[in-house]
């Protein structure tokens, strides 16, 4: 028997959320002027799960939690985190 469980796939408007996530990380962060280990010290979110979102790879490592402090460290709310709104 066969136990290698693979992951269903992504829907086309989940992994569009997904990427607007990454690339709008990336985007806060450069328009701070903080490096990726400035953010990720200020955040308390370990610097390769940082360089991997903004890779656009979301581990299982990337809680909610850090969705959390994302959006309160610059003050957006987390549904935006979600819609293109920045460019990196």
């Amino acid at each position: 028997m066969n136990q290698n469980k693979q992951n269903p796939p992504i829907s086309p408007m989940l992994s569009e959320k997904l990427a607007n996530l990454c690339a709008n990380i990336k985007g806060l962060r450069l328009q701070s002027g903080l490096t990726q280990r400035e953010l990720s010290e200020r955040l308390s979110i370990p610097l390769s799960l940082l360089e991997e979102a903004e890779r656009g790879i979301l581990s299982d490592g990337f809680t909610s939690t850090y969705l959390v402090s994302i959006s309160s460290f610059f003050h957006i709310p987390i549904d935006r985190l979600f819609v293109k709104f920045l460019e990196a």
